[in-house]
């Protein structure tokens, strides 16, 4: 389990602090004031407020999918920003900037690659399956609304031919 301390002006900006270093939503994150600090005599004196941070275990799932998906896009020499997060059960990954035609390929077969991969490898690691969704600038829900459309263009055709 991850734990980091951090030291700030108040308990929430120490909170704040450890939040961005280990770049977790605040709701994956169990926060323990240790020290509530003190502001001292004319600002001589006091203490720095103290917190432990201890990600939880759906953070954890989140850590280590944004690791494993970094670590892959630097081997491949693709740049990025990654952000994450869980939607009902599922580990989200959202890769913006860098190549995207390279990171999607043809038909979406290189995203649904890298994600079987680092499903595979963050299940491994868990000891358990890991349902994980890897998307890159939209396109798995720009991909999802043309096939609804498609469809829906079928079932008229359908319709009006019998």
């Amino acid at each position: 389990m991850t734990v980091v301390e951090e030291e700030g002006q108040t308990p929430e900006e120490a909170v704040e602090t450890g939040l961005r270093k280990l770049a977790v939503p605040r709701e994956y994150v169990l926060a323990e004031t240790l020290d509530e600090g003190t502001r001292g005599f004319l600002g001589l004196g006091g203490r720095q407020a103290r917190v432990r941070l201890t990600v939880t275990p759906a953070g954890e799932r989140l850590l280590l999918g944004r690791r494993t998906l970094e670590e892959l896009l630097k081997r491949i020499g693709v740049e990025g920003e990654i952000q994450a997060g869980e939607v009902q059960g599922v580990l989200r990954l959202e890769i913006t900037g860098g190549d995207a035609a390279l990171l999607i390929g043809k038909y979406g077969q290189t995203l649904e690659s890298i994600n079987f991969l680092i499903a595979r490898i963050v299940g491994r690691q868990l000891g358990e399956r890991a349902l994980i969704e890897i998307d890159v600038e939209g396109y798995l829900e720009r991909r999802r609304e043309q096939l609804g459309q498609r469809a829906l263009r079928l079932a008229e055709q359908v319709k009006s031919t019998g």
